[in-house]
């Protein structure tokens, strides 16, 4: 398939079957475009996050997501509380080059590596664009820090939980 397929081909499209199909689903198929990790086309959130982010109802979006998840415009799985969404007919090549990459993604990098968890990247760069540096810092140390012994659930989760607790502080 063409790279401008999803690019031009979307809306370039003298039957307008996109159109018809996705209607005011595009915003939320952008949002994901947007917001989804440029090698996989996933993006671990959850709809309730979503829905803050865009000044959107969470009905909307769920209504949304079944027109985008009908046509085939992406993929969901469950995870915890949250949702994988997997964009369709992802490539790399659809994202634009970007010289250098922001730093809430090389941070999201270096947490994703510490912790083997590479698979929920695009989660932990949800983290640090949401929260600052010093306070991801801070819980990625202490995360670093405690002996896998005693970790019950997982790296991941468990800072995950110290990001939000520090944040309510």
């Amino acid at each position: 398939m063409n790279q401008n397929y999803i690019r031009r081909g979307l809306v370039a499209d003298k039957d307008a079957k996109h159109y018809y199909r996705v209607k005011n689903a595009i915003w939320l198929y952008l949002y994901l475009v947007l917001s989804a990790n440029s090698k996989t086309g996933k993006l671990l959130s959850r709809l309730d996050f979503i829905a803050s982010q865009m000044g959107i109802c969470k009905d909307t979006l769920q209504t949304w997501l079944g027109h985008l998840k009908k046509w085939g415009y992406v993929t969901t799985q469950k995870q915890g509380e949250s949702i994988v969404f997997k964009l369709s007919r992802w490539k790399e090549s659809y994202q634009p080059k970007v010289e250098a990459k922001a730093k809430e993604e090389l941070l999201a990098e270096r947490i994703a590596k510490t912790f083997k968890d590479e698979e929920n990247l695009s989660y932990y760069e949800t983290l640090c664009e949401r929260y600052s540096e010093d306070l991801i810092n801070l819980a990625f140390r202490e995360v670093k820090k405690i002996p896998s012994s005693k970790i019950r659930k997982s790296r991941g989760a468990l800072f995950t939980y110290l990001v939000k607790k520090y944040a309510k502080k």
